[in-house]
């Protein structure tokens, strides 16, 4: 008999229809590792963010863009900041 293997719960992502704002963090300008300035961009972490506006909900995008440096072939990009966890509300309709 197979162990019983528990499912991490995956999140949804937020409805397509809820207007998005984007918010790009400033890219590093050098290396952490070797202090080089020849930065190439590799990508971005995307982290969604629900804010409620009064009457109105909107999504907030917040990207951490990610650069490889030419010399050392390092992956630099900024820390993810923290944010405090927030009391679960009720869903409004559109969700349910």
């Amino acid at each position: 008999m197979a162990p019983y293997v528990r499912k991490r719960p995956a999140r949804q992502p937020f409805p397509e229809h809820l207007p998005r704002e984007r918010v790009v963090e400033p890219a590093p300008t050098a290396c952490h590792c070797c202090g080089s300035h020849r930065l190439r961009r590799l990508g971005e972490d995307i982290t969604e963010t629900l804010e409620v506006v009064p009457r109105q909900w909107k999504v907030i995008q917040h990207v951490r863009e990610k650069f490889t440096c030419r010399d050392c072939e390092a992956i630099s990009r900024l820390r993810r900041r923290s944010t405090p966890p927030r009391a679960a509300g009720p869903l409004p309709a559109c969700w349910r």
